[in-house]
């Protein structure tokens, strides 16, 4: 590797994250996890103006506003955020990682990932939502709230006794690469 300005902040950042050992191992509802009330977690920096939040965001806590009962449609989910009524925080704040334009709400199950060599290194994360009405596309679509419906209920209920033993995830990858897949979804 040639030397470059910061690159020996980047060699000490891949030596850390080459030390980690991710194992997949639980499930819990984001009220567990951390209290915030009506609160949605969102990828990025804080939103100081919910006015200026880029629209597939808004869409998508719009969503998550129906989806936990505070409201009876997008366009009222969107009111009270615009109004103040539901916070916004920023998910890395809160140990958790949220994708694309997805947002994270108090009664989603969120994926634990912990590092097997030092537990308390956590992190958590929300279903990916797969191909479709997924919530990370930012689609105002009420499909999107059936299926967080159908993925904190059903497929949460059958995917929690396999993640009562840990998995190993840098394991899952080295198979998945090796099978040509790129790992990315």
């Amino acid at each position: 590797m040639t030397d470059y300005p910061g690159a020996e902040r980047d060699r000490i950042a891949l030596d850390r994250a080459l030390a980690v050992a991710p194992v997949w191992d639980g499930l819990a509802p984001m009220c567990d996890v951390v209290s915030l009330g009506r609160t949605l977690l969102h990828a990025g920096p804080p939103i100081p103006d919910p006015g200026t939040m880029a629209r597939p965001i808004l869409n998508s806590a719009a969503l998550a506003a129906c989806y936990e009962g505070w409201c009876d449609s997008p366009d009222a989910g969107e009111a009270m955020i615009l109004a103040g009524e539901i916070g916004l925080a920023p998910a890395q704040e809160h140990g958790m990682v949220v994708p694309l334009a997805g947002v994270a709400s108090p009664s989603m199950i969120l994926q634990r990932v912990r590092d097997r060599a030092n537990s308390a290194r956590v992190a958590w994360s929300p279903f990916n939502g797969g191909m479709g009405p997924a919530m990370r596309l930012g689609l105002r679509d009420p499909a999107v709230v059936e299926r967080w419906r159908w993925l904190n209920a059903e497929f949460a209920e059958t995917l929690a006794p396999a993640v009562r033993v840990p998995i190993d995830l840098m394991d899952v990858a080295r198979r998945s690469l090796a099978q040509g897949d790129d790992c990315h979804g």
